[in-house]
């Protein structure tokens, strides 16, 4: 989650600006460079679990300073994440 705060994880955007990719869209939609605020709010591709960590987290999971700096949010962030899938294996 640390990673996620500063943007230099495995996204999209991140690897493009250190040169370890061609592109900085997501790869999901093509709708928009791959940030964080775009994997955890817009990304079209996980709206399911976007839905579900919202009703976890209520309201609060609406910034994303907020699901990254508060723990009782982390159990739902981290199933989120593991829901999109997208960072299976970097996360082991």
């Amino acid at each position: 989650l640390i990673q996620m705060g500063t943007g230099h994880v495995g996204l999209k955007a991140y690897l493009f600006r250190v040169g370890k990719a061609g592109m900085a869209r997501c790869e999901g939609c093509r709708e928009e460079a791959e940030t964080v605020t775009h994997f955890f709010f817009r990304c079209r591709n996980f709206v399911e679990a976007r839905r579900i960590m919202r009703q976890e987290v209520g309201r609060r999971g609406e910034e994303l300073r907020s699901i990254l700096t508060k723990p009782g949010m982390w159990p739902a962030v981290f199933k989120f994440v593991n829901a999109t899938g997208r960072f299976r294996e970097g996360m082991g």
